[in-house]
């Protein structure tokens, strides 16, 4: 009989598509839960399954569908986020019902809301005084704009750079001004690329004796400024 569930097993994950993360998280938890249930597993992983001390057999049987459980999740995990769960603390003698909530906890959509609104109140108050170097700082910042652009694409740009902007102001001034006039300049519009350039051009005043930031920073507004030009010209020809 165990093999025959182990072999069940196996089939039914060739029916569920991976779970890569809160975009797929309900589809995902409806399919698990419905195979789970028809290989006779659903107590395994909402945790209500009763371990008998008394029967070996029991046991046994016990000890096969809980295993067969854990393969059931851990089978149709997409392994990035597997990474993510092993990176928190994951055990491979992790039961299938706290693998459940770990998974909850990690890629439902409600608790990604719950997360990226932390991971934004982080992003909002951090400051470059409270990092070693400005490497640092533009590391975390770029790691909490990662995580919020994911769960709201359309908004994390210029709230991340703004904010970038705020917490390394009293580090360079020079610098602050001129990219939070490029910011303003591109009205909202502001890519990926943007954010990334912001950041590889962040240096501390005693690092940036040339303003280079800010230089940088103007030849971009013109170089955006000519190409605005040229699409008008070629519009109105």
């Amino acid at each position: 009989m165990s093999t025959t569930l182990c072999q069940s097993t196996l089939q039914a994950l060739q029916h569920i598509d991976k779970l890569r993360g809160y975009v797929n998280y309900d589809s995902w938890r409806l399919l698990i839960m419905a195979n789970a249930r028809a290989l006779k597993l659903a107590s395994h992983l909402d945790g209500s399954a009763q371990r008998s001390s008394l029967r070996p057999r029991a046991k046994e049987a016990h000890a096969t569908a809980e295993a067969c459980a854990r393969v059931l999740i851990l089978g149709s995990i997409a392994p990035d986020l597997l990474l993510v769960l092993l990176e928190r603390g994951l055990q491979d003698n992790t039961s299938a019902a706290d693998l459940m909530m770990w998974l909850h906890a990690t890629a439902s959509p409600r608790e990604a809301t719950e997360e990226a609104h932390n991971d934004l109140a982080k992003l909002m108050r951090i400051d470059r005084k409270d990092f070693p170097s400005m490497e640092a700082y533009t590391k975390e910042s770029l790691n909490l704009w990662a995580r919020i652009s994911d769960c709201w694409p359309n908004s994390a740009m210029v709230i991340a750079a703004m904010s970038i902007l705020e917490g390394m102001r009293p580090y360079n001034e020079n610098a602050y001004l001129g990219w939070k006039h490029f910011v303003i300049e591109k009205k909202g519009m502001f890519s990926q690329q943007n954010l990334l350039d912001l950041a590889v051009a962040l240096r501390d005043r005693q690092e940036d004796q040339h303003t280079s930031s800010s230089v940088h920073v103007m030849d971009m507004i013109s170089e955006e400024e000519e190409k605005s030009d040229g699409s008008q010209s070629t519009t109105e020809g």
